[in-house]
């Protein structure tokens, strides 16, 4: 029988690496399956309550825009220039802008809640309705980028407040819901 350089015979040798390298596989298919199937049996009401989570939380890193709306505004209440302000808005608002439509909240709206849950229909009605008021808010945002009208920007933050309530409210329904469920 032949032997390689360890002295064992060469076809054992070549058992064992072909053993090592099945188990290799074995393990390798476990891993994706485990991972792919990681959400599968999750309830639907804890998967959806995830995806509100993420959004909210995408909504808040947006919120950042008030501050330079409330910076125009406040200059032009103090009576000082807000030149320097609104040079660098339109960069803010496409900043927002591109958020928006990179978070996916189109299609978290579209998708809605889990059929045959009442409490999680009315929350995520809630959170359309404030994700609603963040469009219009833009819609504002980009219309004082050509009028430079004051009224525009507090009715564009009015709108931003009105979609953090109805926000905040659509989550807490979430959060009532699980706490219930528990």
């Amino acid at each position: 029988m032949p032997q390689n350089e360890n002295g064992a015979p060469a076809s054992r040798s070549k058992a064992i690496y072909w053993l090592v390298g099945v188990a290799l596989v074995v393990v390798i298919a476990a891993i994706v399956a485990a991972r792919a199937n990681r959400h599968a049996g999750e309830d639907p009401a804890l998967v959806y309550a995830r995806k509100a989570d993420a959004q909210y939380a995408a909504f808040i890193q947006r919120f950042g825009i008030r501050a330079s709306v409330c910076d125009i505004l406040d200059a032009r209440q103090a009576g000082k220039s807000d030149a320097a302000y609104v040079n660098a808005f339109p960069a803010a608002v496409q900043q927002l802008s591109s958020a928006v439509a990179a978070s996916g909240v189109a299609a978290f709206c579209a998708a809605g809640a889990p059929a045959g849950i009442a409490p999680l229909q009315t929350a995520h009605d809630m959170l359309v309705k404030g994700y609603g008021f963040e469009k219009d808010a833009l819609g504002l945002f980009q219309r004082f980028e050509r009028d430079h009208a004051a009224a525009t920007l507090t009715a564009a933050l009015g709108k931003l407040d009105d979609a953090q309530r109805a926000l905040v409210e659509g989550m807490y329904r979430i959060a009532l819901y699980q706490r219930q469920v528990r």
